[in-house]
């Protein structure tokens, strides 16, 4: 019952990570040296006067989005036409977009539809507009508020040695720890941050916050991963810097379970989530105000803010600290959430034109509403969580639930090894599902 439980507390949350996590990691090609200049025919500044690109989409965009296409079109002479579906329809509208012969241009490629679109043949290669005056300069402040493709990000969206999505450095949901910093103040605690300013946050300290933090007499818990604002438990598997399917340099997955680091991190949450030393409880809340600290995305910062359920104890005093990794993985790649990217839908005779719409969307943060509830400084702190991530992908069939329910075991305090040994042989055939269709 207790797993059950679990289960029906993460499933939805996991999900999002699980179903839309995704990347060949790896697959990069050499990368090309980015180039400062902007030739005069080169995709930032061609006109495209009289094109008009076909998007699809399943949310509404942000002020700060329709701004940049505004801006698009007013600079390149072209028209963007958005038509907005619901997400289960996303797919199904773009295929019979291409069967009628009348496809989209733009479309996005995420984890939850990845490789699947593409092995369904519903984007472009892009391979062509892979060139070095295109690509994002790291090194820099200004490097990254110009603008480019960050390379790095579309190796995620690799496949048999082939590019198939443009990103940006920032098409990222990113997460973080949410943290109570009056809890922290009452306690004498360093913080989070404090400890990542002298290099020392990592698993093991995290886990000793949390310790010190739960008071089961007043109901707070030092940890939260079963609200329902509250990621799951896996972001302590990658935080080993591995993760459950893992691919090769042409992107081709398999599963991963027998890696000592997922048995590492499966451990890490059977120790967090040991009823005879309480750490976490299922019920905690970092919203409700019953946890100390909680992992999830960025857009959690409105949700939070804007949801007249929360308490304003909570509301006025919680700040953000990057997810913690294995001690000896403290600088390794950063865990994150949905990482996005612009396809060309197959059949479009404006890639071009898609391909110079995606480079001028890399110059904002795009649809990130959570701006407005940070600081600058909280911001310029967790700009470098983006540059080198650590990024996710269980989109194979039912691969992301199994994926649920075996954490969900590990917490119900199932032996892991036996766990590991049980899924390995329904990991691949899930893999092996999607990737032989």
């Amino acid at each position: 019952m207790k797993a059950q439980k679990i289960i029906a507390l993460i499933l939805v949350v996991v999900m999002a990570l699980g179903l839309t996590a995704c990347g060949s990691g790896n697959g990069g090609a050499e990368k090309e040296e980015t180039a400062t200049t902007r030739s005069a025919d080169g995709l930032w500044l061609k006109k495209f006067n009289g094109v008009t690109l076909k998007r699809i989409l399943w949310y509404e965009p942000s002020e700060s989005e329709k701004k940049l296409v505004k801006e698009f079109e007013e600079r390149t002479g072209s028209t963007i036409v958005d038509e907005i579906v619901d997400y289960q329809n996303y797919n199904t509208k773009i295929a019979a977009s291409i069967a009628a012969n009348d496809p989209y241009d733009i479309g996005y490629i995420y984890g939850a539809f990845f490789p699947t679109q593409i092995i369904a043949g519903m984007y472009q290669p892009i391979n062509q507009f892979i060139k070095s005056e295109y690509l994002l300069d790291k090194k820099s402040k200004k490097g990254i508020e110009n603008g480019g493709f960050d390379i790095d990000k579309m190796d995620f969206y690799k496949w048999n040695n082939n590019y198939y999505g443009f990103s940006s450095y920032w098409d990222v949901d990113m997460m973080v720890v949410y943290y109570r910093t009056d809890l922290f103040k009452e306690s004498g605690l360093k913080t989070p941050n404090d400890y990542a300013k002298d290099g020392n946050w990592n698993l093991d300290t995290f886990y000793n916050l949390a310790k010190q933090l739960t008071n089961t007499r007043t109901g707070i818990y030092g940890y939260s991963a079963g609200g329902e604002n509250t990621r799951s438990y896996a972001e302590f598997v990658s935080g080993q810097g591995t993760q459950i399917v893992t691919y090769d340099s042409n992107g081709v997955p398999s599963q991963n379970l027998g890696d000592s680091k997922v048995l590492a991190g499966l451990n890490f949450i059977k120790k967090l989530t040991d009823p005879t030393n309480p750490v976490v409880d299922a019920n905690a809340s970092f919203r409700k105000g019953t946890a100390a600290m909680s992992i999830d995305g960025l857009y959690e910062a409105p949700k939070m803010m804007n949801d007249s359920n929360v308490p304003d104890v909570v509301k006025n005093n919680w700040d953000i600290a990057p997810i913690p990794l294995a001690k000896g993985n403290e600088k390794g790649a950063y865990p994150t959430d949905w990482l996005k990217a612009i396809g060309v839908v197959n059949g479009s005779k404006n890639a071009e034109a898609v391909a110079a719409f995606a480079l001028h969307m890399t110059q904002g943060r795009g649809d990130n509403s959570w701006e407005n509830y940070l600081t600058k400084e909280q911001i310029n702190r967790i700009t470098p969580y983006y540059e080198n991530i650590n990024y996710a992908n269980y989109a194979y069939g039912t691969l992301g639930e199994e994926y649920v329910q075996m954490i969900a075991r590990v917490a119900g305090g199932d032996d892991v090894s036996q766990l590991i040994s049980e899924y390995k042989t329904s990991f691949k055939a899930q893999i092996d599902k999607i990737i032989n269709e």
